[in-house]
């Protein structure tokens, strides 16, 4: 059954069920779709498993539960349950098979959902989803007590999710054959490490990282294929089996097998983790680390668009590693790395050190990545983001963690005139690249554009498009900062994996 548009509570027949939704002016929204079972009980650190609900009628009218996560005023106790693996559709009426963008939310993989203002770009004539995915110790557990083959049980959600959606899409005007995934941060993290696995071949067109990472070091279980890059403090990297008990340990309950650690409350595990949670190498889902597949022409040879702000380092205070330990493993490295960053030595040591942190965790992937899709033959687009909004002048150094994801989805609306400019700047890049595997659209539109419109890729170019309002930043300093974090980079790929 298509969509029905004949009155304002929309309904589309999938195969979870008939699900009821809302219309608000040109956009329908479904919300809280099950794209499988729930993950409870004994489907606890289990595959996902799909289910053919046809006959069930779903009230798709408000948001399904999130993740189990720490509590926030914004994401309460009451809103969040393990049975959260559900979706949000956001579709116009203006033609059929649309092309399809799919978020991926962010939050170091251990906060965050689904909820957002997906209908912003759903106006602009494509098909948004947002997905949910295991979270913390519920997505990403390799206790020896779990089985595998893998560990990564919320990159198996998000694959699982794209299934539903290449059998179900269709009928929500979306073409299950122009699939583009986007995320920032750690969704844009799992867009790279589903670029680089093979289970998700297939399942999406194009690729968006928005402040992603995939040269960062993630955790390794028994299972993975080779030893590892080191870690960042040049150490061997950090094993996910310990990490696993390290977090049963802090429960305070004792694990005596799998049925026992299935029964720890939600909320036990969730208050038992410290800072972010990583992915983990299992030598299944994620064969190797995303920047080392990459660099090995194992991704998928699809349009590919990264890139970053220019004051990711605002992020440095949530992470487990101490600043000052940080700083002194450069120091013994490379112990000229304070010369890229003069300016900002300038003004403060403790500024330069955030810089070369976001520097090294998501500008350097986003620029390592782009350049290997020459290997399979694939076209990249890198962006730079170093604007902000007038009532933060004077507040940063450059643009935080996070702003080119309030740029594209709020902006527009909230934003001052500059902001919402820019905003709605993205948002047709952003479209156009899900339409046409291309941020400036079709061949005619780009033909007539002038050469300084055009947002050429960077296998033409060799360069970032700049997002600013002031240039703080040259293109020359972006260079030889990344460079500097580039050489240590492959000094942690040589130390270990070339060694194993």
């Amino acid at each position: 059954m298509a969509l029905d548009y004949s009155d304002n509570r929309p309904q589309v027949q999938t195969s979870s069920g008939l699900a009821v939704g809302e219309r608000t002016g040109s956009v329908a929204s479904f919300k809280g779709i099950p794209y499988a079972a729930a993950p409870v009980g004994g489907l606890r650190w289990q595959a996902p498993q799909s289910e053919t609900h046809p006959d069930r009628l779903i009230d798709a009218s408000r948001f399904g539960f999130i993740c189990p996560q720490p509590i926030s005023p914004e994401r309460p106790e009451v809103l969040m349950s393990e049975d959260c693996l559900n979706l949000n559709v956001w579709t116009g009426n203006t033609q059929s098979k649309q092309a399809v963008m799919v978020w991926i939310h962010g939050g170091g993989f251990r906060g965050g959902s689904n909820q957002i203002q997906g209908e912003v770009l759903a106006e602009q004539n494509v098909v948004v989803v947002a997905l949910n995915y295991r979270l913390g110790a519920f997505g990403f557990f390799a206790h020896p007590f779990v089985q595998g083959p893998g560990f990564n049980f919320g990159l198996l959600d998000l694959i699982e999710g794209l299934k539903w959606i290449q059998k179900n899409i269709l009928a929500f005007g979306g073409d299950p054959g122009r699939v583009t995934i986007f995320g920032i941060s750690a969704g844009a993290a799992a867009v790279n490490l589903l670029m680089a696995s093979d289970a998700a071949r297939g399942l999406f067109h194009g690729a968006i990282a928005q402040s992603g990472y995939g040269t960062w070091p993630l955790l390794r279980s028994r299972l993975a294929q080779t030893p590892g890059p080191a870690n960042l403090l040049m150490d061997a990297p950090d094993a996910a089996e310990y990490d696993a008990e390290m977090i049963v340990q802090r429960t305070g309950q004792v694990g005596v097998d799998l049925k026992s650690l299935q029964a720890i409350p939600a909320r036990q595990l969730v208050d038992a983790q410290t800072g972010f949670q990583l992915p983990i190498v299992d030598g299944s889902v994620v064969v190797e680390e995303p920047g080392i597949r990459f660099q090995a022409g194992a991704q998928h040879a699809i349009p590919y668009l990264a890139g970053g702000n220019s004051y990711e380092g605002t992020i440095m205070p949530s992470y487990q590693i101490d600043p000052e330990v940080y700083e002194q493993v450069w120091n013994l490295f490379d112990p000229h790395w304070p010369m890229a960053y003069q300016r900002d030595f300038q003004k403060s040591p403790k500024l330069a050190r955030k810089r070369l942190f976001g520097d090294e965790r998501y500008l350097l992937s986003a620029l390592l990545l782009a350049e290997s899709m020459e290997k399979v033959g694939g076209q990249s687009w890198l962006y730079f983001i170093d604007y902000l909004p007038p009532a933060m002048a004077g507040q940063m150094a450059g643009s935080p963690h996070g702003l080119d994801a309030w740029l594209l989805f709020s902006a527009a609306e909230d934003g001052d005139s500059k902001s919402a400019e820019l905003s709605r700047k993205l948002r047709v890049y952003w479209t156009n690249f899900a339409k046409f595997g291309d941020p400036d659209g079709c061949r005619d539109d780009r033909e007539s554009m002038t050469k300084q419109r055009r947002w050429q890729s960077y296998q033409e170019t060799g360069e970032w498009k700049r997002f600013t309002n002031g240039d703080r930043v040259s293109a020359a300093e972006l260079k030889e900062r990344l460079a500097v974090a580039l050489a240590r980079y492959l000094a942690r790929i040589d130390s270990f994996t070339l060694k194993g």
